[in-house]
Parts: C-alpha cells; sequence; structure tokens
C-alpha cells in the first residue's frame, strides 16, 4: 500500500485536527486583539472531510451592541441591527466575515429600557399607519 492510501482511512480526522487548531489559534488571536470588547467564544462548528477540504465557524459574543460595532469595524464587517418586539424590544447586532478561512461571526443584544421600547413602539405604529394611508396601501 502507498502511503497516500493508508492516510486516506484518516484524512477526514487529519483535515479536522488542523483545522481545529487553526480555529483555537484565531480565537485566541481575536481575544488578545481586542480585549476591551469583553469577547467569549459562544460556539465553534469544525467539518474535517476526506478529500482534505474543511469548513470552519468562530463564533463570539460581546456584552454589548457597541462592542460587536467596533470589532465589526476593526474586522472590517458590517454590523447589521435588527430590532423586534417580543413583549420586550430588543437590539440585536450581529456582524460576520472570514479571517484564515474561518468563517467568523460576533454577535450581542440589548434589551430597551420602558422609554426607548415606547418611542420605538411608537415609530412603528406611525410607520404602519403612513404605509396604510399610502396609495395602494393596505386599507
Amino acid at each position: 500500500m502507498s502511503g497516500a492510501t493508508q492516510d486516506r482511512p484518516l484524512a477526514a480526522v487529519q483535515t479536522l485536527e488542523s483545522t481545529v487548531f487553526r480555529l483555537g489559534q484565531l480565537a485566541r488571536r481575536l481575544l488578545a486583539e481586542y480585549p476591551d470588547a469583553g469577547l467569549i467564544v459562544d460556539t465553534c462548528h469544525v467539518f474535517g472531510h476526506d478529500d482534505g477540504e474543511s469548513s470552519s465557524q468562530l463564533e463570539l459574543r460581546a456584552p454589548d451592541v457597541d462592542a460587536v460595532r467596533a470589532v465589526c469595524a476593526a474586522l472590517g464587517a458590517e454590523a447589521h441591527t435588527k430590532t423586534v418586539d417580543h413583549h420586550i424590544v430588543m437590539e440585536h447586532v450581529r456582524g460576520e466575515t472570514t479571517l484564515d478561512g474561518v468563517c467568523v461571526k460576533v454577535r450581542a443584544f440589548r434589551h430597551f429600557s420602558s422609554e426607548e421600547s415606547a418611542v420605538w413602539r411608537a415609530e412603528q405604529d406611525q410607520a404602519a399607519t403612513a404605509s396604510a394611508q399610502a396609495p395602494g396601501g393596505a386599507e
């Protein structure tokens, strides 16, 4: 048996191991480069395939939405904001980029205060009313 054939049964494992190492190094580097952001490693996903290919994802969580925005800006990633109302108004901020072949996601959320929630809900009501009154809007 040739060396390549003998290694084939473990190709996916070897790919997984090297990818896990690379992801770990990246996580350590990001936490060291942005210590003020308060990042924690939330989730890691790594897949190794027998053809030598891999895919990996590093999900980081920040303690506040401003930290996500700052890290995204530093990494050249766009921070996306979504506000939702599930009895509590919450702002979710996420960013995503690829570094060293690893998909890196950064996220945080915050609860709106009672006052902020009231203002946000009023703005949503005004937008819905304006949309309904516009030509072709809902009646």
